[in-house]
């Protein structure tokens, strides 16, 4: 029984004496049967706090008493009972868990329950053997891709990204259906919006430079463990030391990627992804001892989710704008004083460029110590059979040919 919760236990009559091994954790009343509206007597056991203990009620002209056990649990036993193959024993003030579940997330909330202080103000005591039947790790492919945006609404594409606690939303105009057959061969990319539930196909012709995908790893790390992945290098920058001298400090550029998932059940991941993609800029760079030091442009963003298994989302609206100057000049005119100002001129254009990161998880477990071993690429690649080779370029040859398979 739980605690706060009663229990009647009939009698043939109304007992001799009652006896309750511990009452700080359970309660005992007599009740006639006038109590019960006539029908047989018995004793009413009301939980007080977790634990067992044991009730001798001794019937009248009996010489034994009889002994039943009261275990007294926590309003979280009635979510373990819930939880397959999950039991909950007490031994006195001590409660054992044992067993396996799928389901991390609701475990974690019975056993925070099991071990919530209580009326004492003091924590059960608890011995936790129970395992999670996850496979424990979980492989995350990434695809980073770059596009121009001034293209994409050349193209009709208006993609409007909206960063905010992990929400997104993305618009796409009718004229994307009219080019759909000069795009529909690239990759698709799926976004997915849990406020509106808006869902949009966008296609985007990588072939002829719209996009670029700038990585695309694919990372294995453990349940609670980080995985990191960096696609670019390291740049010395000089560093003044306090003696006069320079030091050398390496500054990491490039794409990069770091992700902790972890497993809530046989269907459930929670996934902390932070991406990073950084350039080196040279016309922001600095000057140090006559070196000079490029800036670094980042783009860096960091988020948590919880997906299903093979289920992608999207993270957009990391934008990076250059202003690009253009010089016009007429040859000879344009180097005439005050007349050569109208023979030259400067244009600028305004290049956006954004980031779509798309990330799927899955479940991966390591192949079984007797499973026969995989094939290298080419390894089973079948050509024409010893004889036709040995006709036409081998016919003395009593080997195969290195790199195909003979029949």
């Amino acid at each position: 029984m739980s605690t706060g919760f009663q229990k009647v236990i009939s009698l043939p009559g109304i007992p001799a004496r009652v006896s309750i091994g511990d009452p700080t954790i359970a309660s005992v009343t007599v009740l006639k049967p006038t109590d019960r509206g006539g029908k047989n007597a018995g004793v009413l056991v009301t939980g007080l706090k977790t634990g067992s203990t044991s009730l001798l009620i001794w019937d009248r002209g009996a010489s034994m008493a009889r002994v039943i056990t009261v275990a007294v649990t926590g309003k979280a036993a009635e979510t373990i009972s819930t939880l397959k193959d999950l039991n909950l024993e007490t031994e006195g003030q001590v409660l054992k868990l044992s067993g396996s579940t799928p389901n991390v997330s609701t475990y974690q909330q019975a056993r925070e329950s099991l071990i919530k202080p209580g009326s004492d103000g003091k924590p059960a005591e608890l011995i936790d053997q129970a395992t999670i039947q996850t496979s424990g790790t979980v492989q995350v492919d990434v695809k980073v891709v770059e596009f121009t945006r001034s293209e994409l609404q050349r193209l009709g594409i208006n993609l409007a990204g909206e960063f905010n606690n992990g929400g997104f939303s993305y618009a796409i105009s009718n004229p994307v259906a009219s080019a759909s057959n000069s795009v529909a061969n690239a990759f698709g990319l799926t976004l997915g919006n849990r406020a509106g539930d808006l869902t949009a196909n966008l296609n985007i012709l990588q072939a002829d430079g719209y996009a670029k995908v700038l990585a695309e790893p694919s990372l294995i790390a453990q349940s609670g463990q980080d995985a990191s992945f960096l696609a670019g290098g390291e740049i010395p920058i000089p560093v003044p030391s306090g003696n006069g001298t320079i030091g050398i400090q390496y500054k990491k550029f490039g794409v990069g990627l770091s992700f902790t998932p972890t497993i809530l059940s046989n269907k459930t991941i929670a996934l902390k992804v932070s991406p990073e993609v950084s350039d080196l800029d040279f016309s922001r760079g600095t000057s140090i001892q006559g070196v000079l030091v490029p800036a670094i442009l980042t783009r860096r963003a960091s988020t948590t989710v919880e997906l299903g298994e093979n289920q992608s989302f999207v993270i957009g609206g990391l934008i990076s704008r250059n202003i690009i100057a253009n010089a016009n000049r007429v040859p000879w005119l344009s180097e005439i004083p005050i007349l050569g100002a109208f023979f030259k001129g400067n244009t600028y254009s305004r290049e956006d460029k954004e980031l779509l990161i798309i990330v799927t998880p899955r479940f991966v477990k390591p192949r079984a110590a007797d499973a026969p071993a995989l094939a290298l690429p080419g390894q089973n690649v079948g050509m024409r059979p010893r004889s036709v080779w040995g006709q036409l370029f081998l016919p003395s040859a009593k080997e195969p040919v290195p790199g195909f398979t003979t029949n």
